[in-house]
């Protein structure tokens, strides 16, 4: 039991020399919700980027699919290494 409130007492704050004021937190949870934001914009911006890339992929690939008799459209394989 000693050894237990030994190391519960080192790991008690020492008091508020050693803590940031408050406004200084503040300032810097802002700015890393600024930081955050403009992370997950830059994410929205590149799946959105993936996103229009692979609709004109399956685009391309259905309207190859499309070569029912009629159509005037064919498939031509193509073997690769």
């Amino acid at each position: 039991a000693a050894l237990v409130a030994v190391a519960t007492v080192g790991i008690v704050p020492t008091g508020t020399a050693t803590a940031a004021p408050a406004g200084d937190r503040k300032q810097q949870l802002q700015e890393q919700i600024g930081e955050a934001s403009q992370q997950e914009s830059d994410a929205l911006a590149a799946q959105q980027k993936i996103q229009d890339a692979k609709a004109a992929i399956d685009a391309k690939v259905a309207d190859q699919a499309d070569c029912s008799p009629g159509t005037g459209k064919s498939v031509r394989f193509v073997r690769t290494r």
